[in-house]
């Protein structure tokens, strides 16, 4: 049986491992549920209360648990502890157990300098190894059934002078409780890594790019994105000529758009927890349709109502960002939750959201303010950035997995691939504009091409003509285009058709897919494997659980995943969670697990160069080097990046890249 000595031993990292937990005082508006860790380590109001300490196998200095109160940890004592022989003179002997490291190795740095090597955070773990259940130690230590986690409310706004003996005592016990669940967590989930050569490294990159922060934070620019946003509202408003408070409104800003509305036309709906609702939330297809309505009153309204209800929100981001940079001294961290998405990608964390950091957008063009969040990202003096893309990877991806023979060498060769889709869809040659065509044609061209773009990328996981057209009418540049007749619904019902048809194994591939996950949840017993260009893809059934094997190594696990009930007239369908689950949206999950394994392989080869990758979002990664190195480290990388990994040797890989003093596009 795998021990978790085994797996750290098999990785190179010390078998010698401990546990360790800071306690610190708390109150109503002093919490981390309020603030950011490193705000909340630097702010004036920080104090010890204790820090507990378990070894897993072998005594510490003098016992397996060691308990520090405030005063051993003000005078030195706790940190002449912590770098003595049996731990190394920089804590590198051992490897750190930490339930939410970044809080606690925050504290570690900040406070006592240190930046141990080796730390493993127990909530990174359970992300892998349970991504769709929560992560906190109080529901990881009863899913296990260990001792129940205490409570914490019975030392709020507490210090330890006001604590009385009897408190103290309650806090010891609390805290080394803790530190036992933890090292038992440890002990079980630390052998159930998947693939842990790779992942336990790169839960270390993850916590690296909050510990290690090289960016510089542009405050200038800060305050100009603060105005001019908290801007946007005032030009929403004069134009709608309703207040904020109506635009806020659900019964006034209803009345006044469906009185809005053409005759016979009524707001769109949604069922909500308590009966139908209007369907006015960012992401559904009701406001899609209003954003995309014929009328302009329409689209005014419905333009100010998020604008009102986003812009705060824009700001709010800004200003986090302005206060985190702030505590770290005019440096600007990267936190980012590993496997913080259920296809393993890294998602955003402390409110900041790095992952997301505006850009040029889909369909319809981010806001030129929220693009320019980006720029906030500064290489220090001396420095510059080097920013690289996988280009088209989820496209590549899609047609490699589906055996998309001439796509896939169509993507090989470097072919126009847009231009190819859109010439088929159009009936007549579609390139890009070049410099010497009238602009009348150019613009045709770039339009059309563009129809191309969006079917390739935007139909391979099964997108219907219904969105799509929804997608088209809610962007600025082709709503007017529709308006006028020039294109129509037909267009986009035939471009769905045509994608289908023209890439008929990928629709192929979805029943496949579909097919192979429905028949593992229903007969748990059984495997099936679909094969690939190289590699394949294993479907099983473990643990309550439908899982599938990627070509990397690790699983896609979907613990709710169940066959329904339906009518003899029917077949059997697929539920996932709260909804249906198809085909296409499983291989959209597929494809994005494997292109994060495709980006995850590359950060750690190019920080094994020792190039710092500072940060990196979906396909894209960011380092930053000295300039006088930057074009050596851009074909470091790019040739790093466009490098197969032995499960995907026959993927065509691609990259973009670019030098730049402030983070962009």
């Amino acid at each position: 049986m795998t021990t978790y000595r085994d797996v750290l031993k098999q990785i190179g990292w010390p078998t010698r491992a401990v546990v360790l937990d800071f306690e610190t005082t708390f109150d109503t508006d002093y919490t981390l549920k309020k603030m950011s860790s490193i705000e909340y380590v630097e702010d004036p109001r920080f104090d010890w209360m204790s820090v507990g300490l378990k070894s897993l196998a072998e005594p510490m200095p003098g016992r397996f648990e060691q308990y520090f109160e405030k005063p051993a940890i003000v005078d030195g004592s706790f940190k002449r502890f912590i770098t003595s022989p049996w731990f190394g003179a920089f804590a590198h002997n051992v490897t750190w157990l930490i339930q939410n490291a970044r809080f606690d190795a925050i504290v570690l740095k900040q406070k006592f300098g240190l930046v141990p090597p080796f730390i493993l955070d127990l909530t990174d773990i359970d992300r892998q190894l349970n991504p769709r259940t929560p992560h906190d130690l109080g529901a990881m230590a009863e899913a296990e059934d260990l001792i129940p986690k205490g409570e914490t409310v019975q030392f709020k706004g507490l210090t330890w002078e006001t604590m009385t003996d009897d408190q103290k005592q309650a806090l010891r016990d609390y805290n080394l409780r803790d530190c036992r669940a933890e090292a038992e967590l440890f002990k079980r989930k630390i052998p159930l890594i998947e693939v842990p050569a790779i992942e336990i490294p790169l839960m270390r990159h993850t916590l690296k790019m909050c510990l290690n922060p090289m960016l510089d934070f542009d405050f200038k620019l800060a305050g100009e994105l603060v105005r001019d946003m908290k801007a946007e509202v005032r030009v929403h408003t004069i134009r709608t000529g309703l207040t904020e408070t109506q635009l806020r409104s659900r019964d006034a800003f209803n009345e006044v758009l469906q009185a809005s509305l053409s005759d016979g036309e009524m707001i769109p709906t949604k069922i909500g927890a308590k009966g139908p609702i209007p369907a006015l939330a960012k992401d559904d297809d009701g406001l899609k349709w209003l954003l995309g309505h014929q009328r302009e009153r329409v689209r005014d309204l419905v333009e100010a109502r998020v604008a009102v209800r986003s812009w705060p929100g824009h700001v709010k981001r800004v200003l986090r960002l302005t206060a985190q940079a702030k505590a770290l001294g005019g440096k600007i961290w990267m936190p980012l939750k590993f496997f913080g998405g259920h296809t393993g990608r890294w998602s955003g964390d402390m409110k900041i959201n790095a992952q997301n950091l505006g850009g040029k957008g889909r369909g319809k063009a981010n806001h030129p303010l929220i693009g320019a969040m980006r720029r906030l990202l500064m290489a220090p003096p001396g420095h510059s950035l080097v920013v690289v893309d996988l280009r088209q990877i989820e496209a590549r991806m899609l047609a490699w997995m589906a055996g998309q023979m001439d796509l896939l060498q169509g993507f090989t060769k470097g072919s126009d691939i847009y231009s190819d889709f859109a010439t088929t869809l159009f009936g007549h040659e579609v390139r890009e504009a070049h410099g010497d065509d009238l602009p009348e044609k150019a613009k045709i061209l770039e339009i059309e091409r563009g129809f191309g773009k969006d079917g390739v990328l935007g139909c391979g996981y099964g997108m219907g003509a219904d969105k799509f057209y929804t997608r088209c009418r809610a962007n600025d540049t082709l709503r007017p285009l529709f308006d006028s007749g020039q294109y129509d619904r037909e267009l986009i019902e035939r471009l769905v058709k045509t994608y289908r048809t023209k890439y008929s194994k990928v629709p192929e591939l979805w029943r496949k897919i579909e097919k192979a996950f429905l028949f593992v949840t229903k007969y748990q017993n059984r495997t099936c494997t679909i094969p690939m260009v190289n590699g394949a893809l294993e479907f099983f059934h473990v643990n309550q659980e439908t899982r599938i094997r990627l070509p990397s190594g690790r699983t896609l696990k979907y613990k709710w995943a169940r066959v329904t009930s339906l009518p003899e007239d029917r077949s059997p369908s697929l539920v996932y969670k709260d909804g249906p689950l198809w085909g296409g949206a499983i291989v959209e999950n597929i494809v994005q697990a494997m292109s994060r394994d495709i980006l995850a392989g590359a950060i750690l080869e190019v920080e094994y160069r020792g190039i710092p990758v500072v940060l990196h979002c979906h396909d894209e990664i960011v380092a930053c080097v000295p300039t006088n190195r930057a074009e050596e480290v851009l074909k470091t990388v790019t040739d790093i990046m466009t490098t197969n990994p032995p499960w995907a040797k026959d993927l065509p890989l691609k990259t973009e890249g670019k030098i730049t003093q402030a983070y962009c596009k």
